[in-house]
């Protein structure tokens, strides 16, 4: 089973909403536990791009989902000019800054790309 999903939304304040309504299609590929991590993930970096991305009014940030027997693997994408990969642990006062840290709990894997803009990348096994 493969299974792709690509999506273009504007990078405006209500992309992570409208991610996470989107990716809701995968619950017929994959279970819930993945489906709830994703949903979460893809939620912080959407986030991300949009507060920290420095992105235009005409920007699109990219979310590209593929599912296979082993792996559901998900980008973000976006024009911005990145940031600094470092994961820091929060502190327990802390309401935001939580995106890097769960995606270094949750995902088996991941990454980030420099290459025509800013690409993050993660791995979850199935």
């Amino acid at each position: 089973m493969d299974v792709a999903l690509e999506l273009w939304l504007p990078a405006q304040r209500d992309a992570p909403a409208s991610a996470r309504r989107a990716l809701r299609g995968l619950g017929r590929y994959v279970d819930e536990d993945s489906l709830s991590h994703t949903e979460l993930l893809v939620s912080e970096l959407v986030t991300n791009s949009v507060r920290h991305g420095r992105l235009g009014a005409d920007d699109r940030i990219c979310i590209a989902i593929t599912v296979d027997d082993t792996v559901l693997r998900a980008e973000v994408a976006d024009p911005g000019a990145g940031f600094d990969a470092g994961v820091a642990s929060p502190r327990p006062d802390q309401t935001g800054g939580y995106g890097l840290f769960l995606l270094q709990q949750l995902a088996q894997r991941w990454g980030v790309c420099r290459d025509d803009g800013t690409r993050v990348w993660f791995e979850l096994a199935r």
